[in-house]
């Protein structure tokens, strides 16, 4: 399996320096969808077919889709591959229940993981591999 390496990015500051720094890291998310190793596309139909119904206002506990102090904390709690196997294997925390697959049972694991990448990306966290 790819091993993924992540980078946090924080978009509350306005220095130039970071600026800098973000859109060297989009760039080259960009180039990774580009050669299709990510695709952020996808993710975001995926996102909004089926993962909107709870993370678009945070229903049944789930993190809304731009909370990105709460998805920061969750990507430095955890592995990335824990994260996927939450997702693809449902997942129950003391927030709420993640049902098995985000209830998306016609979805691919490879829908689900593009979903993961599309929601870290609108919170300015790259996955790099």
């Amino acid at each position: 399996m790819i091993k993924f390496f992540l980078f946090l990015l924080i978009l509350t500051s306005c220095n130039k320096n970071n600026d800098k720094e973000i859109n060297e890291k989009l760039i080259i998310m960009k180039k990774k969808e580009i050669s299709g190793e990510i695709n952020i596309a996808n993710g975001k139909n995926i996102f909004n077919g089926a993962c909107a119904t709870c993370h678009l206002y945070g229903t049944g506990g789930s993190i809304q889709l731009k909370d990105k102090i709460k998805w920061n904390k969750i990507i430095q709690k955890k592995p990335l591959d824990e994260i996927y196997n939450n997702v693809l294997n449902g997942y129950v925390s003391e927030n709420g229940y993640m049902p098995k697959k985000g209830a998306c049972l016609s979805c691919s694991d490879q829908d689900l993981i593009d979903a993961v990448n599309y929601i870290f990306s609108i919170n300015g966290i790259v996955i790099e591999n």
